[in-house]
Formats: C-alpha cells, structure tokens, sequence
C-alpha cells in the first residue's frame, strides 16, 4: 500500500481544487516576478559618445576631455571618464557628491603625539602634505576650495556660500584631488526663472 502522502500526490483534483491551485501558483509568480523587478537597482545611464555635450568652459587638459552635466540649478563639466549618479560623482580615483545648504564641518577628533608617514599621501605639487584651503572666484562667486590628507586618501571640497551649496569628495591620489579641484572651477549656477 502506498504512504498516505503518496496517496495524496496521485490522487486526481476536483475542479475548484485545481482552480485554486492555479490560482495560488499564477500569484506566486507573479509575485517573484515582482520582487525581482522591485528589487533592481535603477541605474542612470550615461549618455553614448555620439550625445555627449563636450564642456563650455575652460578645463584642464591633464585629465583628458571633459562633458558638461546638467543638474537642477547649476551645470558643471567632468573627464568623460566619470559616472553621474543623482547628486554624486564617482570614478575608480574618487567620488564627490553635492548637497544644496549650509555647510557644517563634521568635527574629528585630534590626537596630539601620533605622527606617521606610513601611507601618507604626497602633496599635489604646490601644496602642504596635509592639506590646502584657498578662497577662489568661481564664475563670480567666492568659494572655498580645500583638500586634506587623510592617510593614503584625501577629503576634498568646495563651499559657496550664496547661495548655500557645497560639494564634498574622497579622491585616492594627489592626482585625484587635483582633478576635484578642476571639477569644482567648472561648476555654474543657472539663472532661476
């Protein structure tokens, strides 16, 4: 004699049995199919070399050539290389991302008697080892631009303050921070209707 489950399995279903069955199975997949597509990440696409709108403004051609990228309220121009994702920047040297308001330095805390070279991170040429700030006019406006030495990384960034906007980055070379610096010079703010 078979085992009851067996029993089970083999024996045939009424019709409502079945159209539950379907039922229950069709909104099971429904379901996977769901998750699977909610579950995506979206991605934005860079646009093809054939759409891409070269930079209007003067670049640095140490870091080859540059597009421009329209954001809401400001446009600002970077090496072709670079990826655009909502309001962040990346690259396989760094990222900066941007943030409309006041900037407010996050404070870290200071230890008085540690000093090491180990992975310290040469100055860009014509600036200190562990960092720089410059006041600078950017397209009319006064924006201060600095980069601080962090270890084998340096934090970068640029802070206007009409109106409140900054953008803050994490390059991995004196060459990356350089090429942040050169990034935050292109920056324009649109005019507002």
């Amino acid at each position: 004699m078979a085992s009851p489950v067996l029993t089970d399995i083999l024996r045939p279903l009424s019709r409502s049995q079945a159209r539950r069955g379907l039922v229950g199975l069709a909104m099971t997949a429904a379901c996977v199919m769901t998750a699977c597509v909610s579950s995506r990440v979206a991605v934005v696409e860079e646009p093809s070399p054939a759409y891409v709108e070269p930079c209007p403004m003067p670049t640095d051609g140490s870091f080859g050539s540059w597009r421009l990228v329209r954001a809401e309220r400001f446009t600002l121009c970077v090496p072709m290389e670079w990826k655009v994702t909502g309001s962040r920047l990346t690259h396989r040297t760094g990222s900066i991302q941007w943030r409309w308001g006041r900037y407010v330095p996050e404070r870290v805390p200071f230890v008085v008697g540690q000093r090491s070279s180990v992975d310290a991170m040469a100055a860009p040429p014509g600036r200190s080892a562990r960092g720089n700030r410059v006041l600078e006019e950017i397209d009319g406006q006064m924006v201060d631009l600095f980069w601080n030495a962090t270890g084998a990384r340096a934090a970068t960034g640029a802070v206007w303050q009409t109106p409140e906007f900054h953008m803050l980055g994490e390059a991995t070379s004196p060459e990356a921070a350089e090429a942040h610096w050169a990034i935050f010079r292109t920056l324009r703010f649109t005019p507002t209707q």
